[in-house]
């Protein structure tokens, strides 16, 4: 995604010169021939982390599309063997949302992937990888609903996730010891959808986004000191302190939010990371603890 970013936004690419490389199979030489001609025209301009991985995976854009052996297209045709009958010849814009969500998260996962912060699909959030404490944990989490999906039908999965009930659908299909460990770990195999979420989950996939957003959700605005920021550079200290929170290993999304709603986020994250600066205490006032009536 950031590699089509950077071609959209600032190469100046269209949709219609994208699909035209595709349809004709030179996706992947005609992105290597724009970026190169871009990098010559500037040639000490910051590259960025997407080309260059780029380059080692052109694969991923080299197979789609292909008559045979598309994983992409092979994944798809797999996950329609799970839909209900009645669901199979509706057009996947026209499935439910719910439904759509599970058919992404299925696809993602089943080629090897996971969803990641900020990735606007939202299933980062959806499916409980915001809870996790540590990054490393991501892949090893994925696995866990790889073997999920190998167990349970899509109609099973899909009405578990309708109705937050994801963690009890694995222990009925022998997972219950990795339920367990991740369940001590504090991570949430899935949230309902429909439900209010905690704002500490938006705050965490804000910062941790690898896409640059403007400014987060509003209800982060006011419940984490986003609103306090008087400039751009103390905007900037405001989301590399909660980065640096998040990278420890050692937040809790729930102590978080406690002390979010009992106006001590400051002394919270101070013990967390004690090399928070002093600033910050400003940054972090909220309207909590709201008084009793």
């Amino acid at each position: 995604m950031g590699l089509y970013i950077g071609l959209v936004t600032r190469v100046g690419i269209t949709g219609a010169e994208l699909y035209a490389w595709q349809k004709t199979g030179s996706l992947a030489e005609k992105i290597c021939e724009t970026y190169e001609e871009a990098f010559k025209r500037q040639p000490h301009a910051y590259r960025g982390e997407y080309y260059p991985w780029f380059l080692k995976n052109k694969h991923i854009v080299t197979q789609v599309g292909t008559k045979s052996g598309d994983r992409l297209i092979d994944m798809m045709d797999a996950q329609s063997q799970f839909y209900l009958q009645s669901d199979r010849n509706i057009p996947y814009n026209h499935l439910p949302e719910t439904k759509r969500d599970v058919a992404a998260f299925y696809s993602i996962i089943q080629m090897g992937w996971h969803p990641g912060p900020g990735d606007g699909n939202g299933l980062w959030v959806a499916f409980g990888f915001c809870t996790l404490k540590r990054e490393s944990e991501e892949n090893e989490f994925a696995n866990f609903y790889r073997e999920l999906f190998k167990r349970a039908p899509f109609v099973s999965f899909h009405e578990a996730y309708l109705d937050g009930s994801l963690e009890k659908l694995a222990r009925r299909v022998g997972l219950e010891d990795i339920v367990d460990a991740w369940v001590k770990r504090g991570v949430a195999i899935g949230l309902k959808p429909g439900t209010p979420r905690s704002s500490v989950y938006d705050l965490k996939e804000f910062v941790l986004s690898k896409f640059n957003q403007v400014d987060p959700e509003a209800s982060v605005i006011v419940d984490y000191g986003y609103a306090n920021c008087r400039d751009p550079r103390e905007r900037e200290l405001w989301k590399t302190v909660y980065s640096k929170l998040f990278m420890t290993g050692a937040c809790d999304l729930n102590e978080l939010h406690e002390a979010c709603i009992n106006g001590r986020l400051y002394e919270y994250v101070k013990g967390v990371r004690p090399d928070t600066p002093r600033s910050f205490e400003r940054l972090a006032k909220n309207l909590y603890p709201l008084p009793e009536y």
